[in-house]
């Protein structure tokens, strides 16, 4: 899977931010686009890689507050 962004994408982001926080901007689209793809395939997979696979309503009420 290639994890990059398009030219002008990777063009946008530089302009609009500065220069020591666009490349971490431009790699976590990279990581989200990776992210993607894998909740493509199987949407879990993305629930298990994000800490979130086994009980993830007590981490909702925490970050979140109650339902």
């Amino acid at each position: 899977m290639d994890l990059t962004v398009s030219a002008r994408l990777a063009a946008r982001v530089r302009r609009d931010f500065a220069p020591d926080a666009s490349e971490a901007v431009l790699a976590r689209l990279a990581k989200f686009e990776h992210a993607v793809g894998r909740a493509e395939r199987d949407w879990r997979d993305v629930l298990v890689w994000s800490g979130l696979g086994n009980n993830w309503y007590p981490v909702l009420d925490a970050e979140l507050g109650p339902a």
